[in-house]
Protein backbone atom coordinates (compact mmCIF):
# COMPACT_ATOMS: atom_id res chain seq x y z
CA UNK A 1 0.00 0.00 0.00
CA UNK A 2 2.92 2.16 0.69
CA UNK A 3 6.64 2.31 -0.66
CA UNK A 4 7.87 2.34 3.07
CA UNK A 5 6.29 -1.03 3.64
CA UNK A 6 6.97 -2.34 0.47
CA UNK A 7 10.35 -1.83 0.79
CA UNK A 8 10.50 -2.48 4.96
CA UNK A 9 12.24 -5.88 4.32
CA UNK A 10 15.57 -4.56 2.32
CA UNK A 11 18.34 -3.07 4.33
CA UNK A 12 19.10 0.12 3.28
CA UNK A 13 22.63 0.85 5.15
CA UNK A 14 25.02 -2.48 5.71
CA UNK A 15 27.96 -0.54 7.65
CA UNK A 16 25.12 1.15 10.26
CA UNK A 17 23.54 -2.07 10.37
CA UNK A 18 26.40 -3.76 11.30
CA UNK A 19 27.25 -1.19 13.97
CA UNK A 20 23.58 -1.96 15.48
CA UNK A 21 23.63 -5.38 15.46
CA UNK A 22 27.39 -5.18 17.11
CA UNK A 23 26.18 -3.00 20.16
CA UNK A 24 22.01 -3.36 20.28
CA UNK A 25 21.44 -6.52 19.46
CA UNK A 26 24.61 -8.26 21.15
CA UNK A 27 25.20 -8.92 24.40
CA UNK A 28 25.37 -5.15 26.39
CA UNK A 29 28.65 -3.80 27.24
CA UNK A 30 29.73 -3.51 31.17
CA UNK A 31 27.42 -0.81 32.58
CA UNK A 32 30.15 1.27 33.05
CA UNK A 33 30.56 2.37 29.56
CA UNK A 34 26.40 3.30 29.51
CA UNK A 35 26.37 5.04 32.85
CA UNK A 36 26.96 8.02 31.45
CA UNK A 37 27.06 9.75 27.91
CA UNK A 38 30.64 11.03 28.70
CA UNK A 39 31.76 7.07 29.35
CA UNK A 40 29.65 6.06 26.52
CA UNK A 41 31.66 8.39 24.74
CA UNK A 42 34.92 7.49 25.51
CA UNK A 43 33.95 3.62 24.94
CA UNK A 44 32.27 4.01 21.10
CA UNK A 45 33.40 7.62 19.80
CA UNK A 46 30.24 9.35 18.11
CA UNK A 47 28.81 6.34 16.39
CA UNK A 48 25.64 5.66 15.71
CA UNK A 49 23.63 4.99 19.05
CA UNK A 50 25.27 7.76 20.69
CA UNK A 51 23.50 11.27 21.41
CA UNK A 52 24.89 14.69 20.43
CA UNK A 53 21.91 15.56 22.49
CA UNK A 54 22.27 13.76 26.17
CA UNK A 55 22.93 14.79 28.98
CA UNK A 56 19.70 16.55 29.14
CA UNK A 57 18.49 16.49 32.85
CA UNK A 58 15.03 15.28 31.88
CA UNK A 59 12.69 12.71 33.55
CA UNK A 60 11.29 10.33 31.62
CA UNK A 61 9.00 7.23 31.17
CA UNK A 62 9.00 4.49 28.99
CA UNK A 63 5.46 3.03 28.57
CA UNK A 64 4.66 0.46 26.37
CA UNK A 65 2.29 -2.48 26.01
CA UNK A 66 3.41 -6.02 26.03
CA UNK A 67 1.80 -9.25 25.64
CA UNK A 68 2.94 -12.77 26.28
CA UNK A 69 4.48 -13.23 22.44
CA UNK A 70 5.84 -9.89 22.56
CA UNK A 71 9.94 -9.69 22.91
CA UNK A 72 10.87 -6.68 24.81
CA UNK A 73 14.35 -8.16 25.54
CA UNK A 74 15.63 -4.96 23.91
CA UNK A 75 14.86 -2.48 26.64
CA UNK A 76 17.66 -4.25 28.81
CA UNK A 77 19.67 -2.06 25.39
CA UNK A 78 18.22 1.34 26.66
CA UNK A 79 22.20 3.12 28.58
CA UNK A 80 21.47 4.41 31.86
CA UNK A 81 22.40 7.81 30.58
CA UNK A 82 19.05 8.02 28.79
CA UNK A 83 17.33 8.64 32.29
CA UNK A 84 14.26 6.45 30.66
CA UNK A 85 12.01 4.36 32.94
CA UNK A 86 10.47 1.35 31.87
CA UNK A 87 6.64 1.37 32.54
CA UNK A 88 5.56 -2.02 30.77
CA UNK A 89 2.10 -2.79 30.71
CA UNK A 90 0.87 -6.53 30.65
CA UNK A 91 -1.75 -6.78 27.85
CA UNK A 92 -3.43 -10.51 28.43
CA UNK A 93 -4.59 -12.29 25.32
CA UNK A 94 -7.48 -15.14 25.56
CA UNK A 95 -5.29 -17.54 26.81
CA UNK A 96 -2.68 -16.37 28.91
CA UNK A 97 -2.79 -16.70 32.34
CA UNK A 98 -2.93 -14.05 35.16
CA UNK A 99 -0.04 -11.49 35.36
CA UNK A 100 2.01 -11.60 38.70
CA UNK A 101 0.79 -9.14 41.56
CA UNK A 102 2.14 -5.67 41.00
CA UNK A 103 1.57 -5.97 37.35
CA UNK A 104 0.83 -3.10 35.75
CA UNK A 105 -1.88 -4.40 33.40
CA UNK A 106 -4.80 -2.97 31.55
CA UNK A 107 -8.64 -3.85 32.87
CA UNK A 108 -9.17 -5.08 28.65
CA UNK A 109 -7.10 -6.06 25.53
CA UNK A 110 -8.58 -3.04 23.58
CA UNK A 111 -7.98 -0.69 21.02
CA UNK A 112 -4.04 -1.75 20.55
CA UNK A 113 -1.83 0.24 22.55
CA UNK A 114 -4.47 2.92 23.51
CA UNK A 115 -5.74 0.67 26.44
CA UNK A 116 -1.91 1.22 27.87
CA UNK A 117 -1.67 4.51 26.83
CA UNK A 118 -4.79 5.82 28.45
CA UNK A 119 -4.72 3.59 31.48
CA UNK A 120 -0.96 4.72 32.29
CA UNK A 121 -2.41 8.46 31.97
CA UNK A 122 -5.19 7.36 34.57
CA UNK A 123 -2.81 5.67 37.19
CA UNK A 124 0.06 8.73 36.87
CA UNK A 125 -1.57 12.02 36.18
CA UNK A 126 -0.24 12.90 39.68
CA UNK A 127 2.90 11.80 39.86
CA UNK A 128 4.33 12.37 36.05
CA UNK A 129 8.12 12.55 34.73
CA UNK A 130 8.93 15.15 32.85
CA UNK A 131 8.75 13.82 29.38
CA UNK A 132 6.60 10.34 28.64
CA UNK A 133 7.86 8.30 25.83
CA UNK A 134 4.67 6.23 24.35
CA UNK A 135 6.06 3.34 22.34
CA UNK A 136 5.15 0.07 20.64
CA UNK A 137 6.62 -3.33 21.75
CA UNK A 138 8.68 -4.41 18.73
CA UNK A 139 12.71 -3.45 18.45
CA UNK A 140 11.99 -2.80 14.57
CA UNK A 141 9.31 -2.25 12.65
CA UNK A 142 8.05 -0.42 8.87
CA UNK A 143 6.61 2.59 10.86
CA UNK A 144 10.16 3.61 12.97
CA UNK A 145 12.27 5.91 10.66
CA UNK A 146 14.06 4.59 7.68
CA UNK A 147 17.37 6.28 9.01
CA UNK A 148 17.18 4.53 12.43
CA UNK A 149 16.61 1.09 9.93
CA UNK A 150 13.26 0.97 11.56
CA UNK A 151 14.91 0.47 14.73
CA UNK A 152 13.00 1.27 18.51
CA UNK A 153 16.22 1.33 20.55
CA UNK A 154 18.40 3.16 18.10
CA UNK A 155 15.63 6.26 17.63
CA UNK A 156 15.10 6.32 21.41
CA UNK A 157 19.52 6.94 21.97
CA UNK A 158 19.54 9.40 19.41
CA UNK A 159 16.40 11.68 20.31
CA UNK A 160 16.25 15.05 21.62
CA UNK A 161 14.73 14.90 24.12
CA UNK A 162 14.85 18.86 24.52
CA UNK A 163 12.64 19.47 21.35
CA UNK A 164 10.13 17.42 23.00
CA UNK A 165 10.49 19.21 25.75
CA UNK A 166 9.70 22.63 24.28
CA UNK A 167 6.82 21.60 21.49
CA UNK A 168 5.06 19.48 24.23
CA UNK A 169 3.97 16.94 21.95
CA UNK A 170 6.65 14.88 19.00
CA UNK A 171 5.79 12.15 17.31
CA UNK A 172 9.00 9.64 17.05
CA UNK A 173 8.31 9.18 13.29
CA UNK A 174 9.73 11.88 10.80
CA UNK A 175 8.32 10.19 7.30
CA UNK A 176 4.93 11.83 6.26
CA UNK A 177 3.73 8.60 4.19
CA UNK A 178 1.42 7.86 5.70
CA UNK A 179 -0.09 10.85 7.82
CA UNK A 180 0.76 14.23 6.41
CA UNK A 181 0.03 16.54 5.56
CA UNK A 182 -3.84 15.86 5.86
CA UNK A 183 -4.35 11.98 5.68
CA UNK A 184 -7.94 12.05 7.69
CA UNK A 185 -11.01 14.34 6.36
CA UNK A 186 -13.32 13.18 8.39
CA UNK A 187 -16.29 14.71 7.28
CA UNK A 188 -16.53 13.09 3.81
CA UNK A 189 -18.93 10.88 5.03
CA UNK A 190 -17.57 8.36 3.12
CA UNK A 191 -15.70 4.65 3.65
CA UNK A 192 -12.52 4.69 2.20
CA UNK A 193 -11.38 0.84 2.94
CA UNK A 194 -7.21 2.38 2.81
CA UNK A 195 -8.05 4.68 5.40
CA UNK A 196 -11.64 3.53 7.50
CA UNK A 197 -10.39 5.26 10.45
CA UNK A 198 -11.64 8.88 8.83
CA UNK A 199 -15.29 7.72 8.47
CA UNK A 200 -14.92 6.30 12.26
CA UNK A 201 -13.25 9.68 13.08
CA UNK A 202 -16.11 11.64 11.89
CA UNK A 203 -18.48 9.07 13.76
CA UNK A 204 -17.04 9.28 17.25
CA UNK A 205 -15.80 13.12 17.73
CA UNK A 206 -18.76 14.36 18.67
CA UNK A 207 -18.76 11.41 21.63
CA UNK A 208 -14.77 12.29 22.69
CA UNK A 209 -14.89 16.10 22.14
CA UNK A 210 -18.34 16.83 23.14
CA UNK A 211 -19.76 20.40 22.20
CA UNK A 212 -16.46 21.12 19.89
CA UNK A 213 -16.44 21.11 15.89
CA UNK A 214 -15.36 19.08 14.13
CA UNK A 215 -12.27 20.22 12.35
CA UNK A 216 -12.48 19.22 8.35
CA UNK A 217 -9.41 17.43 8.05
CA UNK A 218 -6.13 16.53 10.56
CA UNK A 219 -2.69 15.65 9.44
CA UNK A 220 -0.15 14.00 11.84
CA UNK A 221 2.80 11.22 10.28
CA UNK A 222 1.27 7.62 11.75
CA UNK A 223 1.97 5.28 13.97
CA UNK A 224 1.19 6.44 17.45
CA UNK A 225 4.89 6.98 18.96
CA UNK A 226 5.27 9.93 20.32
CA UNK A 227 6.91 11.83 23.30
CA UNK A 228 4.59 14.36 25.09
CA UNK A 229 5.47 16.60 28.29
CA UNK A 230 3.84 16.28 31.81
CA UNK A 231 2.27 19.45 30.96
CA UNK A 232 0.60 18.53 28.16
CA UNK A 233 -0.89 15.12 29.49
CA UNK A 234 -2.25 17.50 32.42
CA UNK A 235 -3.98 20.44 30.44
CA UNK A 236 -6.58 17.81 29.57
CA UNK A 237 -8.44 16.89 33.05
CA UNK A 238 -9.10 13.21 34.21
CA UNK A 239 -12.67 13.00 33.31
CA UNK A 240 -11.83 13.37 29.62
CA UNK A 241 -9.19 10.71 30.06
CA UNK A 242 -11.92 8.34 31.89
CA UNK A 243 -14.21 9.44 29.11
CA UNK A 244 -11.63 8.42 26.30
CA UNK A 245 -11.28 4.89 27.99
CA UNK A 246 -14.94 4.59 28.41
CA UNK A 247 -15.17 4.68 24.53
CA UNK A 248 -12.84 2.29 24.15
CA UNK A 249 -13.80 -0.16 26.90
CA UNK A 250 -17.88 0.16 24.93
CA UNK A 251 -17.07 0.70 21.81
CA UNK A 252 -18.12 -1.49 18.85
CA UNK A 253 -15.48 -0.70 16.12
CA UNK A 254 -12.76 -3.37 16.04
CA UNK A 255 -9.50 -2.55 17.53
CA UNK A 256 -8.02 -1.32 14.28
CA UNK A 257 -10.23 1.63 13.61
CA UNK A 258 -10.94 2.18 17.20
CA UNK A 259 -6.53 2.25 17.49
CA UNK A 260 -6.07 4.55 14.15
CA UNK A 261 -9.09 6.76 15.44
CA UNK A 262 -7.01 7.86 18.06
CA UNK A 263 -3.66 7.44 16.64
CA UNK A 264 -4.74 10.51 14.71
CA UNK A 265 -6.17 12.67 17.78
CA UNK A 266 -2.96 12.15 19.84
CA UNK A 267 -1.10 15.28 18.52
CA UNK A 268 -4.58 16.79 18.41
CA UNK A 269 -5.11 15.94 22.45
CA UNK A 270 -1.31 17.24 23.56
CA UNK A 271 -1.97 20.59 21.19
CA UNK A 272 -4.22 23.54 21.83
CA UNK A 273 -6.42 21.13 19.56
CA UNK A 274 -4.25 21.83 16.54
CA UNK A 275 -5.68 19.49 14.18
CA UNK A 276 -2.24 19.44 11.81
CA UNK A 277 1.26 18.68 13.31
CA UNK A 278 3.38 17.55 10.09
CA UNK A 279 7.38 19.14 10.69
CA UNK A 280 9.36 18.46 7.46
CA UNK A 281 11.00 15.34 7.15
CA UNK A 282 14.46 16.91 7.10
CA UNK A 283 13.28 18.83 9.84
CA UNK A 284 12.22 16.22 12.41
CA UNK A 285 15.63 14.28 11.49
CA UNK A 286 17.87 17.66 11.94
CA UNK A 287 16.49 19.10 15.33
CA UNK A 288 14.98 15.91 16.33
CA UNK A 289 17.79 13.31 15.60
CA UNK A 290 20.86 15.37 15.06
CA UNK A 291 21.25 14.20 11.16
CA UNK A 292 21.32 16.94 8.98
CA UNK A 293 21.83 17.00 5.36
CA UNK A 294 22.18 20.71 4.94
CA UNK A 295 19.16 21.59 3.34
CA UNK A 296 15.74 20.14 2.43
CA UNK A 297 16.87 19.26 -0.97
CA UNK A 298 19.83 17.37 0.16
CA UNK A 299 18.12 15.35 2.40
CA UNK A 300 15.53 14.30 -0.48
CA UNK A 301 18.47 13.24 -2.52
CA UNK A 302 19.53 11.26 -0.02
CA UNK A 303 16.07 9.33 0.12
CA UNK A 304 16.07 8.92 -3.41
CA UNK A 305 19.01 7.22 -3.43
CA UNK A 306 18.23 5.14 -0.66
CA UNK A 307 14.67 4.26 -2.17
CA UNK A 308 16.78 3.39 -5.18
CA UNK A 309 19.07 1.13 -3.67
CA UNK A 310 15.71 -0.72 -2.15
CA UNK A 311 14.25 -1.27 -5.56
CA UNK A 312 17.87 -2.41 -7.44
CA UNK A 313 18.01 -5.12 -4.11
CA UNK A 314 14.53 -6.55 -4.91
CA UNK A 315 15.67 -6.98 -8.64
CA UNK A 316 18.63 -8.04 -7.68
CA UNK A 317 16.86 -10.74 -5.46
CA UNK A 318 14.21 -11.46 -8.36
CA UNK A 319 16.87 -12.59 -10.39
CA UNK A 320 18.46 -14.69 -7.75
CA UNK A 321 14.77 -16.23 -7.09
CA UNK A 322 13.70 -16.86 -10.13
CA UNK A 323 17.23 -18.22 -11.63
CA UNK A 324 17.92 -18.33 -15.37
CA UNK A 325 15.76 -18.40 -18.53
CA UNK A 326 15.81 -20.85 -20.79
CA UNK A 327 18.37 -20.03 -23.62
CA UNK A 328 19.94 -16.96 -21.46
CA UNK A 329 22.91 -16.46 -21.87
CA UNK A 330 24.85 -17.56 -18.48
CA UNK A 331 27.87 -15.88 -18.72
CA UNK A 332 25.93 -12.48 -19.30
CA UNK A 333 23.66 -13.25 -16.62
CA UNK A 334 26.32 -13.46 -14.62
CA UNK A 335 28.37 -10.04 -15.42
CA UNK A 336 25.38 -8.49 -14.93
CA UNK A 337 24.02 -9.53 -11.86
CA UNK A 338 28.24 -8.75 -10.51
CA UNK A 339 27.27 -5.60 -12.25
CA UNK A 340 23.93 -4.89 -10.15
CA UNK A 341 25.76 -5.90 -7.24
CA UNK A 342 28.50 -3.63 -7.20
CA UNK A 343 26.27 -0.50 -8.22
CA UNK A 344 24.51 -1.35 -5.00
CA UNK A 345 27.28 -1.28 -3.14
CA UNK A 346 28.36 1.70 -4.11
CA UNK A 347 24.86 3.12 -3.47
CA UNK A 348 25.47 1.98 0.12
CA UNK A 349 28.60 3.29 0.72
CA UNK A 350 27.50 6.81 -0.78
CA UNK A 351 24.71 6.31 1.62
CA UNK A 352 26.69 5.72 4.74
CA UNK A 353 29.45 8.40 4.00
CA UNK A 354 26.25 10.82 3.72
CA UNK A 355 24.98 9.87 7.10
CA UNK A 356 28.05 9.81 8.69
CA UNK A 357 28.57 13.55 7.38
CA UNK A 358 24.98 14.59 8.39
CA UNK A 359 25.44 13.11 12.03
CA UNK A 360 28.81 15.11 12.18
CA UNK A 361 26.62 17.88 11.24
CA UNK A 362 23.91 18.22 13.29
CA UNK A 363 26.58 18.22 16.64
CA UNK A 364 26.95 21.89 15.60
CA UNK A 365 23.84 23.91 16.87
CA UNK A 366 24.53 26.45 14.55
CA UNK A 367 24.49 24.31 11.69
CA UNK A 368 21.19 23.09 12.91
CA UNK A 369 19.97 26.52 13.81
CA UNK A 370 20.84 27.27 9.85
CA UNK A 371 18.78 24.18 8.44
CA UNK A 372 15.50 24.07 10.55
CA UNK A 373 15.01 27.77 10.85
CA UNK A 374 14.45 29.69 14.35
CA UNK A 375 11.12 28.06 14.98
CA UNK A 376 12.22 24.80 15.02
CA UNK A 377 15.52 24.60 16.60
CA UNK A 378 15.21 23.65 19.93
CA UNK A 379 18.59 24.64 20.89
Amino acid sequence: MFLRRRLFPFVLFAAVIYLLKRRIFSPPPPPNYELTIETAYAHYGFSRGISTFQPDGLSKHLVLPCTPNDDISWLSTLPQWLNLTPKVYHVPLTNSSAPPPGTLTVPKNKGNEVMTYLTYILEHYSDLPDLIVFIHASVSTWHNNDLHIFTTPLMLRELNYRRAKQRGYMNLRCHWSPGCPGWIKPLTGIYNEIKGEEFYLGQVFKYLFPGVAIPEVFGATCCAQFVVTRERIRANSLEEYKRWRDWLMTTELPDKYSGRVMEYLWHYIFSDRQSIDCPKEHVCYCDGYGVCFGSEAAYQAHMAVGKETAVLEQRLQAAVDQGPREGEDLKLRWEGMQELSADIEDKKRRLEREIDVARQRGRDPKARKNEVGNTEFSG
